[in-house]
């Protein structure tokens, strides 16, 4: 063997025990260890420039790797001059945001983005039944020659081997003598699995420091314990959030009015939001929502609180988080006039939107007709399905029987129309129309079974 192929096997099996003895060392800390917390991110914070000093201005929760941090190595680490790390945490319903400044004095980076070479580990777990579930998102610092693509990287924990994360962007800046800043964009779409269960999630953050470019053999690494403070799966509590809901009584008047609470994740990030109802109105507000001291709200246009036949929680959008679902009746005592509603509000970010709105029935002294609703979740290729149908109608005929005008509103499906059937679908933020013949045709199709291969 040429000592070219020799010094090549070398150096594979050096980062290969360097896998292993990071494995060995790197366990689960205790939990009274430094915590990683996420807070929401705001554009009108950060500007995306690779330099981290706004995150600091702004008060971002970060994680700081030093010398009680160094968990393996410890002869090794001379000091932060050596190796040191901070790490600010933000997110929003799209990214994740990591704010990073370093220090290292010999900066150790090949283009292969190889296991054994500089680089810092997000670890994200989620349980499972029995066991913990580990992904492991890394950043390898381009520093003197800083990398456009691929720097940010999922690493395989059984292999050591390392791919890039679609999506991820960043910006690097390099401090000379006082060592490296980034800020990192990382999209929930790359792990949509850890967005839908971020309250679950337990995190970590490790800084794994090699000071020999030629064998690539570690020095020391640095890491915190799992688990944050935030976000948390737990109902929130009422005192909590007390300041918040009077300023929404305050906001309606009805300052001092009794209140009911619902608990649903229906905005932001995975955990539970309260929904607090007092008389017509209804408010949405909670930890991780507009920093726990704000709230949005919708006041249904009805007469009075008796008018709201039914408020439910379900998931039409497919977006993990439930919508609010509302049927009430809109009245003229005068006219001896009634029409019942369907409405369903959902979130667009930190905005409360109405989705859908839908007539359901209509009465007129003794004259009524009315259309059927059914959700069918996942009808339509995984897809959820409104579809409302035509039902009964009494002391109306085609010729008789003069529709609202009010454009906002799907009106009734009635006997005598063409379409019998309307079928909505969530898109672009609003439930839309479908041909009717389309959706039927696909509904109507038998599923297609996979084949068993014979052995």
């Amino acid at each position: 063997m040429d000592s070219l192929k020799m010094k090549e096997v070398i150096i594979s099996l050096c980062a290969w025990l360097i896998f292993l003895s990071f494995t060995f060392f790197l366990k689960p800390l205790k939990a009274d260890e430094l915590k990683v917390a996420l807070a929401r991110f705001s554009p009108d914070d950060i500007e995306f420039d690779g330099d981290i000093s706004d995150w600091q201005e702004a008060g971002y929760p970060s994680v700081r790797l030093s010398e009680k941090e160094v968990v393996y190595g410890k002869e090794g680490w001379e000091g932060e001059e050596d190796a040191m790390v901070k790490v600010f945490f933000a997110y929003d319903d799209g990214y994740l945001y990591l704010g990073v400044k370093g220090k290292d004095d010999k900066h150790v980076r090949t283009q292969k983005f190889e296991y054994g070479e500089d680089h810092l580990e997000i670890w994200i777990s989620l349980p499972e039944s029995g066991s913990v579930r580990k992904s492991v998102l890394s950043y390898f610092p381009g520093r003197k020659f800083p990398t456009a693509r691929g720097g940010v990287r999922w690493i395989d924990t059984s292999t050591g081997k390392s791919k890039g994360v679609a999506g991820a962007k960043f910006r690097e800046k390099y401090l000379a003598n006082e060592g490296w800043e980034a800020e990192l964009k990382i999209p929930w779409k790359s792990m949509p699995d850890i967005y839908r269960r971020l309250p679950e999630t337990m995190w970590g953050v490790a800084f794994i420091d090699t000071d020999n470019y030629h064998i690539r053999t570690k020095e020391s690494i640095l890491a915190t314990g799992w688990r944050g403070e935030e976000p948390e799966l737990s109902l929130i509590e009422l005192e909590d959030i007390k300041e918040a809901v009077d300023k929404f009584l305050e906001t309606i008047s009805l300052k001092g009015s009794s209140v009911t609470y619902s608990y649903s994740n229906v905005a932001m990030d995975g955990r539970e939001e309260v929904i607090v109802q007092a008389g017509t109105s209804f408010a949405v507000m909670g930890h991780g929502f507009k920093g726990g001291q704000g709230f949005v709200y919708v006041t249904l246009p009805v007469s009075g609180k008796n008018d709201i036949q039914s408020f439910e929680l379900a998931d039409v959008t497919d977006d993990g988080r439930n919508e609010l679902i509302f049927k009430y009746y809109q009245r003229d005592e005068k006219k001896d006039y009634s029409v019942k509603i369907m409405a369903i509000y959902g979130f667009w970010g930190e905005d409360m939107r109405r989705l859908f709105l839908q007539e359901i029935e209509v009465n007129r002294g003794n004259k009524s007709a009315s259309s059927n609703v059914q959700i069918l979740e996942g009808a339509l290729k995984g897809k959820t399905v409104i579809k409302v149908s035509a039902g009964n109608v009494k002391g109306w005929t085609k010729e008789t029987y003069e529709p609202r005008k009010e454009s906002e509103v799907f009106p009734l499906i009635l006997p005598w129309m063409e379409e019998k059937t309307a079928y909505y679908i969530f898109r672009d933020g609003a439930f839309e129309r479908e041909n009717s013949q389309a959706v039927e045709k696909i509904l109507s199709s038998p599923v297609k079974k996979k084949a068993l291969k014979r052995k």
